[in-house]
């Protein structure tokens, strides 16, 4: 947690996996991700431990889904990065 406060980020991204909030021992973010202040933006696997870690409830779906997506890039910007228009 030291490390995350000392980096000093503008903003944190919990990403996506194969994981399950309902698995005892899943991964969870640092609690400080949370005390920053910053943006938290979560998707999939990251929105559902950052639900179930600020109160909320994850409930299970029928359909398990994991994968990769096709990203078109409509706009530039630092977050991008080098990334192609469509990666």
């Amino acid at each position: 947690e030291e490390d995350i406060r000392a980096f000093k980020p503008n903003g944190i991204i919990l990403s996506g996996g194969p994981e399950s909030v309902h698995e005892e021992g899943s991964p969870r973010a640092p609690q400080v991700v949370f005390e920053l202040g910053v943006p938290v933006l979560g998707i999939c696997y990251g929105l559902q431990t950052m639900s179930e870690q600020l109160g909320g409830k994850v409930e299970p779906g029928t359909v398990h889904e994991f994968g990769y997506a096709e990203v078109d890039i409509v706009k530039r910007d630092q977050l991008i990065g080098n990334l192609q228009d469509r990666e």
